[in-house]
């Protein structure tokens, strides 16, 4: 579910609380599809939304097998979220 998703990002990722909606909703999506145990793998995606390099999180989310498992228009949605940061 949606809700526990959501506690799972929240307890998971301190820097959580801190970011947009939209960018919030990219989290939740992620653990809720992939299950937070895979989205931990994401080593060079993490640090950098820890860190607020919207750029390079994007560009990290692009390249990645997910990206290619969830296809081009899905993964560049979520990515053009993560970049802006608005309109979840």
């Amino acid at each position: 579910d949606i809700a526990e998703a959501t506690n799972e990002c929240i307890h998971a990722f301190p820097w959580y609380a801190e970011l947009t909606e939209a960018r919030q909703a990219v989290m939740v999506s992620l653990v809720f599809n992939m299950g937070l145990t895979r989205v931990l793998k994401f080593v060079k995606f993490l640090p950098a939304m820890e860190r607020g390099d919207y750029e390079t999180a994007a560009n990290e989310l692009l390249d990645s097998v997910w990206a290619f498992q969830v296809g081009k228009v899905r993964s560049l949605e979520l990515a053009n979220l993560v970049r802006g940061g608005t309109d979840a």
